[in-house]
């Protein structure tokens, strides 16, 4: 079962089965009635389940990581997450971005149960995979381009901050007990990832 888990041509054909899986749902949304703009946007990957989850995962992925891969993999996050800015800015949109994060959480969730060692590579596919619909599924109902620019931009800041956060303390989690943690974090986020997939495609 281990073997499998790690295998790269596995761990890209179960996510190419679950990013196809798409929903006829959209993605946008406004958090909090009222809240808009930038502070709607900082509020994304604190508050939307999606969001959060997938934050976490690959924030205690990329701590798992020597330093300088650390370093590398926030910096393709956050490419990601400004990729994503530049598409929205061009008129791009989906409603499967939602579907797309459920998938990410996925795969970083079972990485992070099976303490699976993934090439760097793989990583970092992931990375900015997750970056990418992170914003996509962060762009506001609003028509105006200002108010879009600035939610996706305040998404972006606390998305990365986050992360940077996240797999900073994560890097220093030498003790058993916080390793075994992690596990079980990992194979919570991949379940309650498959659950609202499998919710979200009744």
């Amino acid at each position: 079962m281990r073997a499998a888990l790690t295998s790269p041509a596995r761990f890209w054909a179960l996510s190419i089965v679950l990013l196809a899986c798409l929903p006829e749902s959209t993605s946008a949304h406004t958090i909090i009635a009222g809240v808009s703009g930038f502070e709607g946007g900082l509020l994304h990957p604190l508050m939307v389940p999606t969001h959060v989850i997938n934050v976490i995962a690959l924030a205690l992925l990329i701590g798992q990581r020597p330093s300088d891969e650390r370093s590398a993999l926030i910096a393709i996050f956050a490419a990601g997450l400004l990729g994503a800015m530049a598409l929205v800015v061009l008129a791009f949109a989906t409603d499967r971005a939602e579907t797309m994060l459920l998938g990410t959480a996925i795969l970083s969730g079972v990485t992070l149960a099976a303490r699976a060692r993934l090439p760097f590579l793989l990583v970092a596919l992931l990375a900015i995979a997750t970056g990418f619909t992170l914003q996509l599924d962060s762009v506001p109902s609003s028509i105006f381009a200002s108010e879009t620019l600035l939610a996706l931009s305040g998404a972006a800041l606390a998305a990365l901050a986050e992360v940077a956060l996240i797999a900073f303390l994560a890097a220093r989690a030498e003790w058993p007990w916080l390793v075994i943690a992690i596990r079980i974090a990992g194979s919570w986020i991949a379940a309650i990832a498959l659950l609202m997939l499998a919710l979200s495609l009744r």
